[in-house]
């Protein structure tokens, strides 16, 4: 098993991920050697054995440390998504730790004092322009596969939904259909040509215009900022495509990342967005025609009341991995160019695979067409719903409807042509 472990240390060592900073090379070899040992190291001997600093003496240096082994976690995301995806043995540094948990991947079996997953850390995760379509194209085979040898949802259940009012037009319309997956947006930052690069994700950056406006008003003291070809869709990505992919199966359709989406696709597809309030880039145009109102500050959705004319606020609450609640919308609406658009987003994956579900399953879409007639918006090509759902670690338990709203008959985005 030794001989295991350097061939691995080796190339991940060795691979692109690690290759452009000695340090972090420095500090993986070192937390590893430590934790063979069985003597995992505290924060003030690993500033001073790889990083040559006495904390006690200097108190601005402090979280030196802290930065450097939240780098590695992230070189390692990146590593084990691209080239150590085939990797047997797995490195895993848990948060709130400096202990390497070693874990084969073949038995999963316990090789040092806990069993490792793949490395998840959402917020400053980096993948190449190049790597995140090889990652996407593994999240739709994965979904296609998984709903190939589950057949949850069986042919004529999902041809019938792709029949029905709702989706006709992206399965039989004239145009040909693209789904966009909403993606985190990255940045890249540093002060010398000689400094290692930063990737920095910040959840008030989600599209090329915030990052202007980011620059136009930041004192960068000497930082030099660039657009990142860099993007991360959720791991629960899977799921919601699972839910998908069967209504699109029998046409010919496209897949895009919305950091790569362009303006000129308004006007050539079919379009159908999945992805959080914080990926919505160019659909963020649709609150300005919606009777809901995106908070993002407190995490909220205003909403009025039609018949009191009363203002209500629904506000997120929990966090994602324990008991929570999450409000996601679904709204569809004519394209600039006799199109269809539909948009599913949310404060959480949690609401976001809770409403796709709604809409590609049989039963709870009938329902919902129901409901549709109910509220005497007999137009199935505008329409927008609230949907509150509660659920445990990402998983849905419960949802229901809170308002349905008829759009205006006039796109969104107005007459491009």
């Amino acid at each position: 098993m030794e001989a295991q472990i350097d061939k691995y240390l080796y190339k991940v060592l060795n691979s692109e991920s690690f290759t452009a900073s000695i340090k972090t090379r420095d500090l993986f070899t070192y937390l590893l050697q430590c934790s063979i040992k069985g003597t995992p190291p505290k924060e003030i001997q690993i500033a001073l054995d790889v990083f040559k600093r006495n904390l006690s003496e200097n108190n601005n240096e402090s979280t030196i440390v802290r930065v450097n082994v939240h780098n590695l976690r992230r070189k390692l995301n990146h590593y084990y998504l691209t080239e150590g995806l085939t990797d047997e043995i797995i490195f895993n540094i848990p948060t709130g730790h400096y202990q390497v948990e070693i874990t084969q991947k073949k038995s999963e079996a316990k090789i040092d004092n806990g069993i490792a997953q793949v490395p998840e850390n959402k917020s400053v995760l980096s993948i190449s322009k190049k790597q995140s379509l090889i990652y996407l194209i593994i999240v739709v085979s994965t979904a296609l596969i998984t709903y190939f040898i589950t057949g949850e949802i069986n042919e004529s259940e999902s041809t019938k939904i792709a029949r029905s009012l709702i989706w006709k037009d992206f399965t039989k319309g004239e145009k040909k259909t693209m789904l966009v997956i909403g993606d985190y947006y990255f940045y890249n930052g540093k002060k010398t040509d000689f400094e290692d690069e930063l990737i920095i994700r910040n959840f008030n950056i989600n599209s090329d215009e915030d990052f202007a406006n980011f620059l136009s008003f930041s004192t960068n003291n000497g930082q030099k900022y660039g657009k990142a070809q860099y993007g991360y869709t959720s791991p629960d990505t899977p799921i919601i495509l699972k839910d998908l992919l069967p209504i699109l199966s029998g046409i010919d359709y496209e897949v895009c990342l919305m950091s790569q989406f362009n303006a000129k696709y308004l006007m050539q597809y079919n379009i159908i967005f999945v992805g959080l309030y914080q990926t919505i880039g160019v659909f963020n145009m649709y609150f300005n025609h919606s009777q809901f109102q995106l908070n993002k500050k407190i995490k909220g959705i205003n909403t009025l009341d039609k018949n009191s004319r009363v203002t209500h606020t629904y506000i997120k609450s929990g966090k994602a991995e324990k008991l929570h609640n999450d409000y996601s919308i679904v709204a569809k609406f004519p394209g600039p160019n006799k199109n269809s658009i539909m948009i599913f987003t949310g404060f959480e994956d949690t609401g976001l695979i809770e409403s796709v579900r709604k809409f590609t399953k049989a039963e709870s879409l009938t329902s919902f067409t129901n409901e549709l007639k109910a509220a005497h918006l007999s137009n199935p090509s505008s329409f927008e719903l609230l949907i509150e759902v509660i659920g445990i670690d990402r998983n849905g338990m419960k949802s229901k409807i809170i308002q349905i709203n008829s759009l205006d008959s006039t796109s969104v985005f107005g007459d491009l042509k």
